[in-house]
């Protein structure tokens, strides 16, 4: 049992190096390389601007120049699905999964662009499965029940991710329902990180997160994984060794293991955190160089309950687990 503040900071010291290792320098960079999008109204989304787009030419060179440095790269956007042509960034990095609002692909052009999915090395899809009177404004389950039926036609791997507010945390097994009668393979569930201040007054309380979580672990105990994977993303803890970590305040890696670059080259901590009060540096697109600022990580709005990186969540008596989102 941890009992003294030294011996707490003792003990996530040495789990997050069993886990991740010394952080020597940047590792993995989300690449926002547009904004743009085809719904633009979930209240979730952590862009405020849905008017950019960086040439594809130049993302793909600012790409192939990260991965020559040896950075892992995830490649983000708005929607994918509206400028297909940005697959080709997919490619470069070997990355197998996208996010998408299902729009494009529950309509008449959706078997087209499944295809597109399939030659650009795509495997698995990913999409958000909004809840009944949805107040995060996200697409309509029935277009992202028609979406999931097209990709699984060209053999693609539909994923689901349900953003847990606290309007719906008690509701674990219908949701775990909903998404095996819409044919979805995985399931993972995101607490609510609020992007304005206004949404705070829906994300979870201590206690509401302690009872998901023991909702959750006992649907893990009646699916078996081979017919859904269950994953409570940001939720669960420390993972094993080799696995990924969530993490204590003074050991996040954003802002010094990882970063978010944006379509006009600034650079901030996490994706999570790309408003103007967050920025940590500018990003040389010709070359691949990263430059952070001296002082690093700044502080804006976001405080011990709002930020992924910050939140402490109580799942037992003895200790306190610090949390962020995968």
């Amino acid at each position: 049992m941890i009992k003294k503040k030294s011996d707490s900071f003792i003990f996530y010291n040495q789990r997050v190096r069993d886990v991740v290792g010394d952080v020597g320098g940047i590792q993995e960079v989300e690449f926002v390389f547009g904004t743009k999008c085809d719904w633009a109204q979930c209240r979730h989304c952590f862009f405020s601007d849905f008017s950019h787009m960086r040439p594809l030419e130049e993302a793909v060179s600012a790409v192939s120049k990260l991965v020559e440095r040896g950075i892992r790269v995830i490649p983000a956007t708005g929607e994918i699905m509206s400028h297909p042509e940005y697959l080709a960034l997919y490619t470069v990095v070997g990355a197998k999964y996208i996010l998408t609002n299902g729009l494009r692909l529950a309509s008449k052009e959706g078997p087209e662009l499944a295809r597109m999915l399939t030659n650009a090395g795509i495997e698995q899809v990913g999409f958000t499965l909004n809840d009944k009177d949805d107040p995060l404004r996200g697409v309509s389950p029935i277009i992202v029940t028609k979406a999931v039926k097209v990709v699984r036609q060209v053999g693609l791997i539909p994923t689901a991710t349900f953003i847990v507010t606290n309007r719906n945390y008690n509701r674990v097994e219908e949701i775990v329902q909903k998404t095996l009668e819409i044919g979805f393979r995985a399931l993972k569930f995101n607490r609510l990180v609020p992007t304005r201040p206004e949404m705070i007054s829906l994300t979870l309380s201590p206690k509401q997160t302690r009872i998901f979580f023991k909702q959750v672990q006992a649907q893990k105990g009646i699916i078996p994984p081979e017919r859904l994977k269950l994953y409570a993303s940001g939720l669960c803890g420390l993972r094993g060794r080799g696995g990924r970590v969530s993490c204590h305040p003074h050991f996040c890696l954003a802002g010094r293991g990882m970063v978010a670059i944006s379509p006009d080259n600034r650079v901030y901590p996490c994706i999570l955190l790309m408003f103007p009060e967050y920025q940590i540096g500018k990003f040389n697109p010709k070359t691949g160089e990263i430059g952070l600022r001296e002082n690093g990580f700044t502080k804006g709005w976001y405080g011990q309950r709002e930020c992924g990186a910050y939140e402490l969540l109580y799942l037992d008596r003895t200790s306190k687990v610090p949390l962020c989102l995968d």
